[in-house]
């Protein structure tokens, strides 16, 4: 049993195998392991990760955390490279978490009690891993980022800061929030990878909650509307 927090930050240096954030008791301790806290693993661009290591948020086997899982990622790829690639999968739940089809709908079932969330924080550059095990996917402090999976459907909540760029597929957006931070600029854009499926459950722009008039989400001096599979937002004249 872990009482507290844990962060794990990893600044550079070389990893050949895989990266956990909560315990790595193996075996029959796999399933008896507690966290009472909340797990976060910061990783830097500068790290140099095998080409098939996978980055595990939670515990190994079927640990419980009794909080939030939190991989979070920053720095500035070098031009040309790609930060991790399609051999590594960054998971936001435990060793044992999946996904199953419960009722007709696909569940994370997962020994985490809190939110999974992924941030991408002041990073630069191409990231090349799989996402999955999140609910939660952030853009922050001036990245600018392209990532290059394409099923980020999962997803439950987006939340971008207006200083930073992302290029990626959404997916099916289907019942899900999004929440931008800061003064958006006039023509900015997210996304335009793979087709956007459904709707924002609810828009906030820039602190003020948006309605929906059937084509365009309207937040005070904003508007959001999506075309050709990219978020495009305006600032009202």
């Amino acid at each position: 049993i872990h009482d507290g927090d844990i962060n794990l930050t990893i600044n550079g240096g070389n990893f050949n195998s895989d990266i956990y954030g909560g315990h790595i008791a193996k075996g029959i301790y796999g399933g008896v392991t507690l966290v009472e806290g909340d797990i976060t693993v910061t990783i830097d661009a500068a790290a140099k990760i095998d080409a098939e290591a996978f980055i595990v948020a939670g515990s190994w086997g079927t640990g419980i955390v009794d909080g939030d899982t939190n991989v979070v990622f920053t720095g500035v790829v070098a031009e040309g490279d790609s930060f991790l690639g399609a051999g590594n999968t960054v998971w936001g739940g435990s060793a044992s978490d999946g996904y199953k089809v419960v009722d007709g709908e696909r569940v994370f079932q997962t020994t985490v009690t809190g939110a999974r969330t992924i941030t991408f924080d002041d990073f630069a550059g191409d990231f090349g891993g799989v996402i999955r095990g999140f609910d939660t996917f952030k853009v922050l402090n001036d990245s600018d980022v392209t990532v290059a999976y394409e099923n980020l459907s999962d997803i439950l909540t987006w939340e971008f800061d207006a200083d930073s760029d992302f290029r990626g597929a959404f997916g099916n957006i289907d019942g899900d929030d999004l929440i931008i931070n800061g003064k958006i600029e006039n023509g900015w854009e997210l996304g335009g990878v793979g087709e956007i499926e459904g709707m924002f459950d609810s828009v906030k722009l820039n602190g003020v909650g948006a309605t929906f008039d059937g084509s365009v989400w309207t937040a005070g001096d904003y508007t959001l509307e999506i075309e050709d599979n990219t978020l495009k937002f305006s600032a009202l004249a």
